[in-house]
């Protein structure tokens, strides 16, 4: 968000990752998780028998990375907050471009990183489409998944983990 709104780079890049970068969002999770499932299927065939990938926490974990897009558009209004006027008295300062990086616009962001990561994590509760497609069945378990599983034989449980999904969801909200 820094690089595509201070216009650092070629221009095409810029609007390239400003175009790709909230792409995510328009994609559906059932496609999403059938397009994962099988790049995962076609790199499980590449790497090596002793490097298992499919069904493991990392493989949720790039899965769920696809919606970071959520957090470009807030990231890129904390950035559009940011004077550049900041950056350029660091710079006639002698201040370098990590300095400036380290000592404002990181510092000046952290309220917006903490907003975007708030919203993931309450995106990611309700998401069931990727866990469901990409998990075989054992852990790591994933409560929507294991709401899913619970709802035809144990009901009142299914209820019970919803309801503390609810509430966690509602804590990190407040």
């Amino acid at each position: 968000a820094w690089v595509t709104q201070r216009g650092l780079g070629p221009r095409a890049i810029r609007v390239i990752l400003d175009v790709l970068g909230p792409s995510s969002i328009a994609i559906p999770g059932v496609i999403a998780a059938n397009a994962l499932l099988l790049f995962y299927l076609h790199l499980n065939r590449i790497l090596p028998d002793w490097i298992p990938l499919f069904g493991t926490i990392w493989v949720l974990v790039l899965a769920l990375s696809y919606r970071i897009a959520l957090a470009y558009r807030i990231e890129r209004a904390g950035v559009i907050q940011i004077p550049r006027d900041l950056e350029s008295a660091a710079y006639v300062g002698g201040v370098g471009l990590w300095g400036v990086l380290r000592g404002i616009i990181l510092p000046l962001l952290q309220p917006s990183w903490i907003g975007a990561w708030v919203l993931l994590a309450m995106v990611s509760f309700r998401e069931l489409s990727l866990p469901l497609v990409l998990n075989r069945g054992g852990p790591p378990y994933v409560a929507s998944k294991l709401i899913w599983e619970l709802w035809g034989s144990r009901t009142g449980q299914a209820a019970a983990l919803g309801t503390l999904m609810v509430l966690t969801v509602a804590v990190l909200l407040l």
